[in-house]
């Protein structure tokens, strides 16, 4: 009956959970290996031993894959593309053209015996083990809304005469649409002389933004675009990159010893307001995880291993 962002996250036995779970999918794990780079996972609901904790929900254990003594590895390349899809019912009624869509996901698996020509033969020893994906994906989108004139950015209002009044129930209306009303003195809440707004009352930040062109320009007439005077597709790009090293060691009868890192950065650009570039809405994270672990015999019953371990996360979102 838990939540699964009440479940416990771990990569080779260290921590791999996240402070701020994943509301979307309703996870906290940070890093998320390809199946081809994974040696096992385990998934444990109840009854685990003491060595677990730290939530309430099931305790869920990948481990990475090793090297071994042949070399072997996995290449992969997953496409999509939006030659090879249909428009969807609301494009084709707005007779709208489809957003691209190009998604490319690509990645390796390579591991072997640790071999130096002349200088070191690691078979039956040492074995690495590197892995790497990347996702591409360029997903369209439509930017709509209503934009000034030029008339409107120099302040005169005077020839919009579909803009309801300010404080009258067509622009409460209008308002919950998103749509604008006929500005008014901030000074005064009286209309202003012949709907013209005076340069001097511009602020710096308007100033500042016609200055830059934050406004586009109108592109479509109201009755083609919803009631909006602009609407552009634009290509939007979500960009992933993870790799993993990994280092096994067999100290013979002192055990065996193994050293991983792992490394990924994810970017994504949604849709944010209508100014390009400026207004969209950016998301950021970086992460890496290391781990160690040293496992040896204590006799003929017992087993122990002992890890250590550090995991990083960093997000940030801007727009």
């Amino acid at each position: 009956g838990s939540k699964g962002d009440q479940n416990n996250y771990m990569l080779d036995g260290i921590d791999n959970n996240s402070e701020i779970g994943d509301l979307v999918n309703q996870a906290n794990y940070v890093l998320l290996p390809p199946p081809d780079a994974l040696n096992e996972f385990t998934v444990q609901t109840n009854n685990y031993s003491a060595e677990f904790g730290h939530s309430a929900g099931a305790v869920l254990n990948a481990s990475t894959k090793s090297g071994t003594n042949h070399l072997h590895g996995d290449l992969w390349e997953y496409l999509r593309n939006d030659k090879l899809d249909a428009a969807d019912f609301f494009l084709n009624a707005g007779g709208a053209a489809k957003g691209e869509l190009r998604q490319n996901q690509f990645g390796f698996v390579l591991g072997g015996p640790m071999i130096i020509p002349k200088v070191y033969n690691g078979r039956d020893k040492t074995f690495w083990l590197a892995n790497y994906e990347g996702w591409r994906t360029i997903r369209g989108g439509i930017s709509q809304g209503i934009v000034p004139d030029p008339a409107q950015l120099n302040g005169d209002f005077s020839g919009a005469t579909n803009l309801p009044a300010f404080g009258t129930a067509a622009c409460n209306s209008a308002l919950l649409l998103n749509h604008p009303c006929m500005p008014i003195d901030p000074t005064t809440g009286q209309p202003f002389p012949g709907n013209q707004i005076p340069s001097g009352s511009f602020s710096t930040l308007a100033t500042q933004a016609l200055a830059l062109n934050f406004f586009p320009a109108a592109n479509c007439l109201p009755a083609n675009c919803a009631g909006n005077n602009y609407r552009v597709n634009r290509s939007l790009p979500t960009n992933f990159d993870q790799q993993t090293y990994k280092l096994d060691q067999d100290l013979g009868r002192i055990g065996k010893v193994s050293c991983r890192w792992t490394g990924s950065s994810y970017s994504q650009t949604t849709l944010g307001t209508l100014t390009p570039k400026v207004g969209d809405n950016n998301f950021i994270e970086e992460e890496q995880s290391f781990g160690a672990s040293w496992t040896y015999s204590l006799g003929s019953h017992a087993v122990n291993s002992f890890r250590v371990g550090r995991l990083e996360a960093m997000a940030n979102q801007c727009g």
